[in-house]
């Protein structure tokens, strides 16, 4: 009888264990949300200047882009947009992401920001 119950206990113990591992390898293998929400600035100065975004830490995100996205940059410098990047490296002590996408937010009236 005392055989029975511990060989119980141990079967449930084992399959507590065994969801407590997949659990640990499921949340080790979340995926990175690659966007970022903020607004357009300029940092550098001139000739040195280049894109960045802000966002609402204040934390500066330096911009690798194409000729595309160049132009929607320059055209929207201060506007806030949404960028998804592929790439994120550290560079010294800034952060340069490359960019896939960039959407830009419009604004309402009274300056609230919406999609």
């Amino acid at each position: 009888m005392q055989k029975n119950i511990l060989n119980i206990f141990r079967g449930v113990f084992f399959q507590i264990f065994f969801i407590f591992i997949i659990i640990l390898l499921i949340n080790s293998c979340k995926i990175e949300d690659k966007t970022i929400q903020g607004k357009i600035i300029v940092v550098g100065n001139e000739p040195f200047t280049r894109f960045a975004i802000t966002n609402n830490k204040q934390d500066v995100y330096l911009l690798n882009y194409n000729k595309n996205i160049e132009k929607i940059l320059l055209e929207n410098q201060g506007n806030f947009a949404i960028i998804s990047y592929d790439k994120k490296e550290i560079i010294s002590s800034d952060t340069l992401l490359t960019i896939t996408k960039i959407e830009i937010m419009k604004q309402k009236n009274n300056g609230d920001i919406y999609e």
